[in-house]
């Protein structure tokens, strides 16, 4: 498992080691990727943007490497 910390605008963060997860205030469609059933197992990169936008590269729960991302509000950035 690698670790992972990243902080976002609107006090959002992430924090993820072998032995703990926390995060805070991230866009929901990230936040239903720790709470859907089956969980994913890790996460290797996230980047927070504004207005909710985001992009994630994470493990899921049968060990597939993922990309998602919402860059919708950020078209002009």
């Amino acid at each position: 498992m690698t670790a992972c910390v990243c902080f976002g605008p609107n006090d959002s963060y992430l924090f993820n080691s072998a032995t703990k997860w926390s995060h805070h205030n991230l866009p929901p469609a990230v936040t239903k990727l720790f709470t859907q059933e089956p969980k994913i197992q890790d996460v290797h990169e996230l980047a927070l943007g504004p207005d909710g936008t985001y992009a994630i590269i994470y493990k899921d729960a049968h060990g597939k490497t993922m990309l998602s991302m919402d860059v919708t509000h950020c078209i002009d950035c």
